[in-house]
């Protein structure tokens, strides 16, 4: 999957409550997002394997060992660079989560254009685009651009002091 969204809007937070084994960071450090992860699920649960990413080279070697127990968060492909190689590289990594059967998330930030950051390979490799746009309610909406599995069909949260929440009559739409 590659979720996009506006800075703040939710994106590492709701890919933090769905418990993934394996956090790849090249925004944040990893105590920030121990932090985040502690402050979500309490210290009951054991946090993921944390590591700082800065290139695809970096990315490809941090997920040689992925596993289909694995469910990875790249959060954000829009930091990491693009060098000429990033094609291949991008088409490695999805190709080795689909084959071991593990589960990936890529988060990318938004320009103020309300284009994607990051390489545009990426929208073709990946099997769900999901985004999280400015929504005039107030609430968030994961909204789902293209699913080769299935349906369209969105759905509203709120962010609380425990992460993504649905709200209290959970909305549905298109």
């Amino acid at each position: 999957m590659l979720l996009s969204g506006d800075a703040g809007s939710g994106k590492t937070t709701i890919c933090l409550k769905a418990k993934p084994t394996i956090f790849c960071a090249s925004e944040q450090e990893p105590e920030q997002i121990a932090q985040a992860w502690y402050r979500i699920h309490g210290r009951g649960i054991h946090a993921p394997f944390i590591h700082n990413v800065y290139s695809w080279e970096d990315l490809d070697e941090d997920t040689a060992h992925i596993t289909e127990d694995d469910l990875l968060v790249v959060d954000s492909v829009s930091q990491l660079a693009e060098a000429h190689e990033s094609t291949k590289l991008v088409k490695s990594v999805i190709e080795r989560v689909r084959k071991v059967g593990a589960r990936a998330v890529f988060i990318a930030q938004f320009t103020k254009a309300g284009d994607m950051l990051g390489p545009n390979e990426l929208r073709h490799q990946v099997d769900v685009l999901a985004t999280i746009p400015n929504d005039p309610t107030g609430l968030r909406r994961l909204a789902y651009e293209k699913n080769r599995f299935g349906s369209l069909k969105g759905a509203y949260f709120k962010l609380g002091e425990a992460g993504g929440q649905s709200p209290p009559h959970n909305v549905s739409g298109a």
